[in-house]
């Protein structure tokens, strides 16, 4: 049975919430995003509630997120994740945030539907739902929009494994499945500076998953070899992630930088290697190109396009596949079977190399003849 005290808490905060809200919002639809999961996922939310933002330009936005602790810099990590660039988690996207502990989520989300004019479910798939009676309409198109994407929604996560199939990105699964027009360029976020000691040229890695995502690990040798192969190739390799996560020999470490700081390291850098995550969202929101490792998750539903996708495609990706996914591959596998062998992975990551290069060298020649006419 589900903790019935915390959900009316919790319910409790998001009408407390509503009712501190400015006078300017009270003709205005109050609009709720509901989410579960880590960094990436947070990203994922922010870029939906962006393309409704579009639609509600005037409208109060609160998302209610799984409380992801504290950020190296002391402040709350949700908070930091949504204020990058501005250092203001309001400026952005969301007019107010609620965070709170992952407890019967299923039926907390239930319970909010009916806190809010209008509330979105984000999983891979949206659920919205419309309580306004001028709404009817959009409530009706909502649930034609779901309703090809049902099955996934009702039975979250446990379906989710199966949306591969489908050879659609998880933009185009959201746009399909709520009628939004979101695309990744919603991720896109302006990123300010913050005088960081960096090399001229350096190259990103992240090794590890600060969710604890074991089965998306590969090898400590599968990572030496990388950063030891472009090290031999003259570039200076810096690696990100939380300070709990393995140092990777030969990297200039800036594991435990905040969010914020972090953001800045990959925007600066000339591209980024790790594994698939919130530090490939964060590489795509602040335009740097990446080559992504996947293992137990889907290249054609978290793959962003332009990136060097990397799998060997030996297994069917079976991310929720059962509940302890993250920890033990169902088939007994050490390491996920999907890893790219090393001997195929550094010619892919050189030839990525060579075309960001060719593409910066056109874009630089592009604009001499726009310079010499100023």
């Amino acid at each position: 049975m589900p903790d019935m005290d915390y959900i009316k808490s919790a319910c409790r905060t998001v009408d407390e919430a509503r009712a501190a809200l400015p006078r300017r919002f009270r003709d205005e639809p109050w609009i709720g995003f509901g989410k579960l999961g880590g960094i990436g996922d947070l990203m994922q939310v922010a870029s939906f509630a962006r393309a409704v933002r579009r639609k509600y330009p005037a409208a109060p936005l609160c998302l209610v997120f799984k409380n992801l602790g504290e950020d190296a810099d002391g402040r709350s990590l949700v908070e930091n994740v949504i204020g990058i660039g501005s250092g203001d988690p309001v400026v952005d996207v969301f007019t107010t945030l609620v965070t709170i502990p992952q407890v019967n989520w299923g039926w907390l989300m239930s319970a909010l539907q009916e806190r809010f004019d209008i509330f979105f479910e984000v999983q891979y798939v949206v659920g919205g739902f419309y309580n306004r009676p001028a709404d009817a309409g959009l409530a009706a198109r909502a649930e034609q929009a779901l309703r090809r994407w049902l099955p996934f929604y009702l039975n979250f996560p446990s379906s989710s494994y199966h949306l591969g199939e489908w050879r659609m990105t998880q933009f185009e699964l959201m746009a399909k499945s709520s009628g939004f027009d979101v695309t990744e360029d919603d991720l896109a976020i302006a990123c300010a500076a913050h005088g960081l000691d960096l090399p001229a040229r350096y190259i990103t890695v992240h090794v590890t998953s600060g969710g604890g995502c074991e089965t998306k690990m590969a090898p400590r040798e599968w990572w030496e070899t990388v950063v030891r192969s472009l090290k031999l190739s003259g570039w200076q390799i810096v690696q990100i992630g939380s300070k709990y996560e393995s140092r990777v020999k030969g990297t200039v470490d800036a594991r435990g930088t905040s969010i914020n700081g972090t953001a800045e390291i990959l925007r600066g850098a000339f591209m980024h290697v790790g594994i698939e995550g919130g530090m490939a969202y964060l590489a795509r929101a602040v335009g740097t190109p990446a080559a992504i490792i996947f293992g137990p998750t889907a290249p054609s539903v978290f793959g962003f396009e332009g990136n060097l996708n990397l799998s060997s495609g030996q297994c069917r990706p079976c991310w929720h596949h059962n509940v302890i996914w993250q920890r033990a591959c169902r088939d007994g596998c050490v390491f996920c079977k999907n890893f790219p062998n090393i001997t195929e992975t550094m010619p892919a990551i050189r030839r990525f190399i060579a075309r960001i290069e060719q593409a910066d060298a056109d874009l630089a020649e592009s604009a001499e003849p726009l310079a010499a006419a100023v």
